[in-house]
């Protein structure tokens, strides 16, 4: 029977620190007898010496110390070791009846895989609690068995998770198989009607051909991709992700189809706006090219700026005028053509006004340079004349002091 309170390694420790205690113990009383010797000798070696031996002790004690801590803890968790491995045994056995109710439900599920790192730490813990030769390791054991814990919970999570994907899919599925579109396609076929008494054929014939093609395309994938789906979502397959996949795509092909339905709708809608605005629009088309009118043709642009845009602003008006005229006029067009004259409008007066302050900075320019060349030329003929002056000044100068230089009397008889 094995009667040791802490491990080998722990004993082993406790025994080297009580043969450390009497050495310490005994270099210590050597050291402060060596100091009293030293004591009025050489005070200073002898403080030394009193210095090595506390420092030695406190030493000592900071170790013992340690390691009534690390007994404390031991102690500790050879108490509470119990009470994590029945957690753990708890765990197992909860996870294990999880487990026997999914497979019995139908779902394919392998107990021993699942568990395998369950049972693995499970018999880690079992087999230090069964040394025969030295005291188990509780930190030890207590690690296995919070991680026998936490592994069976994570089996149960990934299996919960998973069952909720698939009764997502299932609610999915159900609400797919129960979508006809009749009120949609009754809202679809009455805009659409309305839409043929007052739109030209190429207003809604492509948005009938749209929904057409569409419904069949939905016809052959609603069953496919809703057989698919049911397959990978059941019992036997368990691909529940791939089966949310297979969702999203059939999701998005009716929610695909339903913007189709709702298109006629909205063209309607947007065609009546058109309409109503068409008046507007081109009073606003006409104003524009007016005011343009004023700038490209005015007196400060000579170059002739923006006159191609605002030609083409007028045309545009002109055919929006035509299509008005038609029997069924397709409104939608006639807003988009006054637009457009709109902006050509606008671009013409822009580029004329920016033609006009680049030939005011050109002009500018020009003044400033031929400015500076005035001035340029003004300094050098200062310049010069300052120069001849200086010269003939210097040239008189320098005769009348030769004449009194050498005719002084001449010179002083004709002052």
């Amino acid at each position: 029977m094995n009667d040791k309170r802490y491990p080998a390694v722990m004993e082993k420790e406790l025994a080297s620190l009580v043969a450390s205690e009497v050495n310490v113990k005994k270099r210590s009383d050597d050291d402060l007898r060596e100091a009293q010797k030293l004591l009025k000798k050489d005070p200073d070696l002898s403080m030394v010496k009193i210095t090595e031996a506390q420092d030695r002790i406190n030493s000592f004690q900071r170790t013992i110390q340690a390691f009534k801590e690390k007994q404390k803890a031991f102690d500790e968790a050879r108490t509470s070791h119990l009470e994590r491995i029945k957690n753990a045994d708890q765990s197992i056995q909860n996870t294990t009846v999880y487990l026997t109710g999914l497979k019995e439900k139908g779902y394919f599920v392998s107990i021993d895989k699942e568990l395998v790192v369950v049972r693995k730490d499970w018999k880690s813990a079992q087999d230090i609690l069964s040394v025969k030769d030295d005291v188990p390791d509780y930190h030890v054991v207590i690690k296995y068995a919070e991680n026998v814990a936490k592994e069976a919970r994570k089996v149960q999570t990934a299996w919960d998770e998973r069952l909720n994907v698939q009764q997502t899919n299932n609610q999915a599925l159900k609400r797919l198989s129960l979508w006809s579109g009749n009120q949609m396609k009754i809202a679809y076929q009455l805009a659409l009607e309305k839409l043929k008494a007052r739109a030209p054929s190429e207003v809604w014939e492509s948005l009938a051909e749209d929904i057409k093609q569409k419904e069949v395309t939905l016809k052959v994938e609603f069953s496919r991709l809703s057989r698919d789906a049911e397959i990978l979502n059941g019992t036997e397959k368990q691909e529940f992700t791939a089966a949310a996949k297979t969702i999203k795509r059939l999701d998005d092909l009716i929610k695909n189809v339903e913007l189709s339905l709702q298109q006629p709708g909205k063209t309607l809608q947007e065609f009546i706006e058109a309409e109503l605005k068409a008046a507007t629009m081109a009073s606003q088309a006409v104003s524009k090219i007016n005011q343009a009118e004023k700038v490209v043709k005015g007196p400060d642009n000579t170059e002739g700026a923006g006159r191609g845009a605002l030609a083409k602003a007028k045309e545009e008006v002109s055919k929006a005028e035509n299509l008005k005229k038609s029997g069924l006029p397709n409104w939608l067009l006639v807003a988009g053509i006054l637009t457009g004259a709109i902006t050509l409008a606008q671009a013409s007066e822009k580029q004329a006004w920016d033609k006009i302050d680049e030939l005011r900075r050109r002009k500018m320019d020009e003044e400033n340079r031929r400015q500076r060349e005035e001035y340029k030329k003004e300094r050098d003929r200062i310049n010069s004349w300052s120069s001849s002056s200086s010269s003939y000044s210097s040239s008189s100068s320098f005769g009348g002091f030769g004449g009194g230089g050498f005719g002084g009397g001449g010179a002083s008889g004709g002052w």
